[in-house]
């Protein structure tokens, strides 16, 4: 009988779960920052934790990039307040090095889960935070058209602010931290960036 009883309730959960899920459409500007301290070649399978996005200086200078994306996916609310989303996003992007006058392309897909939690919620505006984690993988060339560069993965947090308007218009300001680098590809490009961005979804 309990187990009839605790089935019935994950059931009903799940159905209230669900009947909260809403699909979304999102697209996304960043901009990312690192020390070239932190880029040697690697080979595949070498692991690099960690990142220096605000440790630059005169011997280790930054080096910048920018991006643009669209994203999909669902958010699920449990009530007004807490909630989570998954997200799948592919991205564009280039890489400069100001003080060797090198920049590169990049092509990023990235997959997330974060926890949404609203701190004001009146049903037209809504305003929280969100933080996560995700896994993003770099294709990096000098141009794609001549060769492939290298590969790599980076887990990283995801934080920031979110706000709701009406039904169906979210934004978001955050920032990407990595945590952990892998070199998917031979001479892999170790590439970790603090990365901040801004992105628009709109959910039917």
């Amino acid at each position: 009988m309990k187990k009839v009883i605790l089935t019935g309730l994950v059931s009903v959960a799940l159905s209230a779960t669900l009947a909260e899920a809403k699909f979304f459409v999102g697209v996304e500007g960043e901009y990312g920052m690192s020390s070239i301290y932190t880029t040697p070649f690697a080979s595949q399978g070498t692991v690099s934790w960690g990142n220096r996005g605000f440790d630059g200086g005169p011997g280790y200078p930054y080096y910048q990039e920018w991006g643009v994306g669209i994203n999909i996916g669902t958010e699920h609310f449990f009530n007004n307040y807490v909630g989570f989303r998954w997200l799948f996003g592919i991205g564009y992007g280039q890489i400069f090095y100001p003080s060797w006058f090198l920049d590169y392309q990049q092509i990023a897909l990235q997959l997330g889960v974060d926890g949404l939690f609203n701190i004001v919620n009146t049903g037209s505006f809504s305003l929280g935070l969100f933080a996560g984690l995700g896994f993003r993988t770099d294709f990096i060339a000098e141009n794609f058209f001549v060769r492939l560069g290298s590969i790599h993965g980076n887990l990283l947090g995801r934080i920031g602010f979110t706000l709701g308007f009406g039904e169906h218009n979210r934004i978001d300001i955050g920032v990407g931290i990595p945590f952990m680098t892998v070199a998917i590809s031979n001479n892999a490009f170790m590439h970790a960036p603090i990365r901040f961005n801004i992105g628009y979804k709109f959910l039917f």
